[in-house]
């Protein structure tokens, strides 16, 4: 029996169709991740999963049960996080998960020792008794997240788990999830549009326009869709000019855009680094860097979609 099992789902609201005819399977005991942009239909797929959401077609079963039919069977089986601050920012980081116990059922008497360790887990200890006005975004959270695990729950569903979180922490929350998924017999599903959170996982879906376009284990996805050598070029100030004279070196053209540069497509990295190091002097572009990179599931996306993940 699968975590979860789709088939054939969509979602419309009116004209728009978020979701398309989406089918896919989550084995149990594994971490599944839904990666595509924002706007890609991932948040609304998983809300339905939820119960969040009534599905406009098709079926979804949450470890058997469908979850229009058997809504109150599901909802014990799962937690949800979704993408948007549910805390109170009236409580404290332990009064919130308290409470959030107590909803589920958790005798009060050992409520409090469970949100202390979840606490001490995402590195809010020290934090525990300050109000949730007080946090950061990033605090928040990861608070947030520690909700997610109250109750033992077999499936649990997140939504931009990472979202407001630096890259250090964000690679720390990915280890601990992992952690729930290897040692306590968690299944776990989440939608990213951060390549890196998707790394980490068991197997990856690709979603664009309501579609999953492509699904597998992510180094399997990225020996599929990458064929090329891919050039990190990183620059002092971008522009539309030093774009235009990638694309130039590029194999078909194809440039992704980075936060703090561009990568380059290209057949042999070796000859084409001096050659655009050249070019983009000579245009005024300074470069602070420029090496070859190992392909990443972004660039995967990327290739196979035409569309970058941001």
């Amino acid at each position: 029996m699968y975590a979860v099992e789709a088939e054939d789902v969509s979602k419309r609201y009116g004209d728009v169709i978020a979701v398309d005819g989406v089918s896919l399977t989550v084995d149990r005991d594994m971490l599944y991740a839904i990666m595509g942009p924002n706007g890609s239909g991932k948040s609304t797929l998983l809300s339905m999963i939820a119960t969040v959401n009534r599905p406009s077609g098709g079926v979804i079963r949450v470890m058997g049960h469908d979850v229009v039919g058997e809504t109150d069977e599901v909802r014990r089986l799962i937690n949800y996080i979704p993408e948007f601050n549910f805390s109170s920012q009236h409580l404290t980081g332990l009064e919130n998960l308290v409470f959030y116990a107590a909803l589920l059922g958790i005798p009060r008497s050992e409520a409090r020792d469970i949100a202390q360790e979840l606490l001490r887990r995402v590195g809010l200890n020290e934090a525990a008794n300050r109000l949730v006005s007080t946090y950061s975004r990033g605090m928040r959270r990861r608070l947030e997240l520690a909700t997610a695990f109250l109750g033992d729950r077999p499936l649990i569903i997140l939504d931009e788990p990472s979202g407001g979180l630096d890259p250090s922490m964000r690679r720390v929350v990915m280890g601990w999830l992992l952690e729930e998924v290897r040692e306590r017999d968690r299944t776990i599903l989440l939608a990213t549009h951060i390549g890196e959170d998707a790394e980490a996982a068991d197997r990856v879906a690709f979603m664009k326009d309501g579609r999953i376009v492509a699904e597998g284990h992510p180094e399997e996805l990225k020996r599929r869709y990458i064929r090329e050598s891919i050039i990190d070029v990183k620059l002092a100030v971008k522009g539309l000019k030093a774009l235009e004279l990638l694309r130039g070196f590029a194999i078909n053209g194809r440039v992704m855009e980075t936060d703090e540069g561009y990568r380059v497509f290209v057949e042999e990295p070796e000859r084409a680094m001096p050659r655009i190091i050249e070019r983009l002097n000579a245009s005024g572009y300074r470069v602070l860097e420029i090496n070859a990179s190992t392909p990443t599931l972004e660039d995967a996306f990327f290739k196979m979609t035409g569309s970058p993940l941001g």
